[in-house]
């Protein structure tokens, strides 16, 4: 038996996935709730995203902020200037697909 995911599993995981990502929050899609992890960038990045949007990728300085959402779950991350994007989306993409279930 596998235990659940939990939000802060989920960026302790995303964390040893890359050593770019600088910060991280999963957020309650909707409420708008911060389940874990930076409180500042969650709040930062939930206005970012455009209605119907579901990815977030925007160059801040020498920083990147990243973010991804579904119905229930919204993962935001900011990284350093050697992320591979592409990459860390899919990542996140995976990672809320493994939060997301029951």
């Amino acid at each position: 038996m596998t235990a659940k995911l939990t939000s802060e599993l989920a960026l302790t995981y995303l964390a040893q996935l890359s050593v770019d990502i600088r910060a991280a929050a999963v957020i309650a899609t909707g409420s708008d709730q911060v389940l874990s992890g930076d409180r500042a960038l969650a709040e930062s990045a939930v206005g970012l995203f455009e209605a119907g949007t579901d990815q977030l990728c925007i160059e801040r300085g020498d920083e990147t902020l990243l973010g991804v959402r579904t119905e229930l779950h919204t993962v935001v991350v900011t990284a350093g200037p050697y992320v591979l994007r592409e990459l860390l989306l899919v990542d996140l993409r995976t990672l809320l697909a493994d939060l997301n279930e029951d």
